[in-house]
């Protein structure tokens, strides 16, 4: 009997302290002010905690936003081509003469994937200066029309169903990532715990907290490379340690995968006229040497795709770059769709000349 005492009285304190867990979390939007950092000091932040965005975090990402629209700061967005590397990557070389280029990139991060968390910051866009980099691999089979796990790992799948009120060219690429998830993960409840403990593990922590929310953009040191790395296949056009060949893709011949991630690009397009953004594209190149050497019949679809984009971009209201003269720049990329530092280096010095920047 005294165990069974026990027992019920340990199940009363159990319901009573998840009792109070509940109630801390419903009050704490109450009893704890939403955390709002003060203005940035005179500088543009080079980057938002992914897990921040992710969730957007809004205060958080408010603050980066503005940090770049409010002191001459520049975005750069892209995919795996526009991560880090060992030799510097193309916003490096930009930091590299002027500290303003923060970043945003990583695989499967294609201008689609940004619109559910720049759709609540309109009031941070507006003059925000952005580069969006086109990497023309994402048009390949592999990819579309839409990778789930690209999109979870970049939105919470929570903020992709209020699209409903954008316009029907923004709305679409958001409406289409969600419809793509599996139903586990579309209705997911890690989110709205996220939110309901806001208040405890955000707000609080940011009134309390003394270190500066974010880290200056640092001027880049170093040189871009002016020749190509010496370890170089010339022949296949990527490094000589390159030996993953069968990665290559070709150009989907799928017709719904073009129209997917051609759309996505279009409602970015639509989503930065929309909300005031100076957009600059850059029509990345593709790895015209290594293509000839390994499947040369995937060599025109690459070519047509690439003169179809710079006509969408030659309609659209923004200024872009062309990058597609680097197809066959010697040691420009480093395996099968990665561009090279010293490629990147050219993708800067291009980026430099435009009348922007």
């Amino acid at each position: 009997m005294n165990r069974l005492g026990q027992t019920r009285s340990q199940a009363a304190r159990g319901r009573f302290l998840l009792a109070v867990l509940a109630a801390a979390l419903l009050l704490g939007p109450w009893l704890i002010p939403e955390y709002r950092p003060t203005a940035p000091a005179g500088v543009p932040l080079e980057a938002v905690s992914g897990v921040a965005w992710r969730h957007d975090d809004h205060a958080e990402v408010a603050h980066f936003l503005e940090s770049l629209r409010l002191h001459d700061g520049v975005l750069c967005l892209g995919t795996s081509e526009t991560t880090s590397l060992p030799g510097g990557n193309w916003p490096d070389f930009l930091n590299g003469v002027e500290p303003r280029f923060a970043v945003l990139a990583g695989a499967g991060r294609t201008a689609g994937v940004h619109l559910p968390v720049l759709a609540q910051h309109a009031d941070q866009l507006r003059g925000l200066q952005l580069i969006y980099y086109i990497n023309p691999v994402y048009w390949n089979a592999e990819h579309g029309p839409i990778n789930p796990t690209y999109w979870t790992r970049y939105v919470d799948p929570l903020l992709l169903g209020g699209s409903g009120d954008l316009p029907a060219a923004i709305a679409r690429p958001i409406a289409e990532g969600r419809a793509a998830l599996p139903l586990p993960q579309r209705f997911n409840p890690a989110g709205l715990l996220r939110r309901a403990r806001k208040a405890w593990f955000k707000d609080l922590r940011g009134w309390v907290a003394s270190k500066p929310l974010g880290t200056p953009i640092r001027p880049w040191e170093g040189e871009p490379p002016t020749a190509p790395d010496p370890r170089t296949d010339f022949e296949r056009g990527v490094r000589a340690d390159f030996h993953h060949d069968a990665w290559f893709k070709p150009v989907a011949s799928d017709p719904a995968v073009l129209e997917a991630r051609t759309a996505e690009l279009q409602g970015f397009i639509a989503a930065c006229a929309e909300w005031g953004i100076e957009a600059t594209f850059i029509l990345g190149p593709f790895n015209a040497p290594f293509v000839r050497s390994h499947a040369p019949e995937a060599e025109a679809g690459y070519v047509r795709l690439q003169a179809d984009l710079a006509q969408i971009l030659s309609a659209s209201p923004f200024p872009w770059i062309d990058g597609r003269d680097l197809n066959d720049t010697p040691g420009a990329f480093r395996d099968h769709q990665h561009h090279s530092s010293y490629g990147a280096a050219q993708i800067a010095e291009k980026t430099l000349a435009h009348d922007a920047f």
